[in-house]
């Protein structure tokens, strides 16, 4: 018969009464056939364990599950269902910036496993087998023109936590027949769900290192890691690349009026407010004690300047509400603005100049009355 990972054991005719049976020498060739469909069958298998337990990020996790698996194991199609109730892994991948492209776009993100009938369905610990039935997996290979025939579907768990559902699509209707034995899809979901909770915490633990716990934007190490990829990238597409850097005007005063903690509510809602004004491609970060520093991809001068006047008004026009108390602060904030396009050449030095230039730009903002916009010349 046809396992889970299309191993192949032939049936030998032991005679059944109405033929007679195969001639021993046609039996062991049918045997020996068998076997050796199945070792190339397990190689590969231990193969795709081996890259996943390998895989270098979530990001590679999910190409790996999603795009190279279906190819390596000779299936026709697959689904990746995971559970992100809070968002926060969506988050995650949004932050590493995934626009050069990632296999991530086709998980479906659960905010409960209850909500998913394929996933129900699949909860347990073991894999369910069998003919795909609209009514219980029309959630599961939506990108499909056809649906499979018959589908595996592996529960996803750490301990007693579900994290998701893994499905496996063939068009052949007893490739995953309910009468099959589960053991290497069994192991396979195991492995999965090893690798996959593994590469969320290390994403977790990586955002950890580059946010600025404070105002939850990136730190300094963050936007210069950003800086030095956004270069490279404006380099490789001619494209241009722009620059913030805001300042708190008068901060220091903040803190000696009305006290630290005071002062800790003001730059968490500037650092709402600039995020509230950015693309999902833009960058801020926490550049350094009251400043905040913000690139723009793919925005020229004019362009930047209009997003660093938004941020300005929208800083500027909105007193800040003081926790315990009935006061309004109003806050405003200078900026200074810079742009490159079309460089070639040394992307360090380039952004270093970069850098320069808005940082020259917001001094002149500053030395010239504060709460205003100044574009480098």
């Amino acid at each position: 018969m046809k396992a889970q990972l299309h191993l192949q054991f032939s049936s030998i005719n032991a005679g059944n009464g109405l033929s007679e049976p195969a001639p021993p020498g046609v039996r062991l060739d049918k045997l020996i056939s068998a076997a050796r469909h199945n070792e190339a069958a397990w190689r590969r298998f231990r193969a795709l364990e081996l890259a996943l337990m390998s895989a270098d990020g979530l990001d590679e996790l999910l190409d790996l599950l999603l795009v190279q698996a279906p190819v390596d194991m000779d299936w026709d199609a697959v689904d990746l269902h995971l559970l992100d109730g809070d968002h926060e892994v969506r988050r995650l991948l949004h932050t590493r910036d995934q626009s050069d492209g990632t296999a991530g776009v086709r998980v479906r993100w659960l905010r409960d496993v209850s909500r998913c009938a394929a996933a129900s369905a699949a909860r347990g610990p073991l894999p369910r087998l069998g003919l795909y039935q609209p009514e219980r997996h029309e959630e599961l290979f939506a990108h499909l023109a056809a649906p499979p025939a018959s589908v595996a579907l592996l529960p996803l768990s750490r301990g007693r936590r579900g994290l998701g559902t893994y499905a496996i699509g063939s068009r052949d209707p007893d490739r995953f027949h309910h009468s099959l034995a589960t053991d290497f899809l069994q192991h396979l979901a195991a492995v999965i769900s090893v690798c996959v909770e593994t590469a969320i915490n290390r994403e977790q633990l990586r955002h950890l290192g580059l946010t600025d716990a404070l105002t939850a934007v990136g730190n300094r190490r963050y936007f210069d890691q950003r800086l030095n990829e956004e270069m490279m990238r404006a380099q490789r597409a001619r494209a241009s690349l722009g620059c913030l850097f805001v300042d708190v005007d008068h901060f220091k005063g903040i803190n000696d009026r009305y006290g630290h903690a005071v002062g800790d509510e003001v730059l968490q809602t500037i650092a709402q407010r600039i995020r509230s004004q950015l693309r999902g491609a833009d960058v801020v970060a926490r550049y350094g004690g009251e400043e905040f520093s913000v690139l723009l991809p793919q925005a020229d001068l004019a362009r930047a300047a209009d997003v660093a006047e938004r941020i300005r008004r929208a800083i500027a026009e909105a007193p800040i509400a003081i926790s315990g108390s009935i006061d309004l602060l109003a806050v405003t904030a200078s900026i200074g603005v810079a742009t490159c396009i079309g460089i070639d050449g040394d992307a360090e030095g380039h952004a270093r100049r970069l850098l320069s230039a808005a940082d020259t730009a917001l001094y002149r903002a500053k030395q010239q009355g504060r709460n205003r916009v100044e574009r480098a010349r």
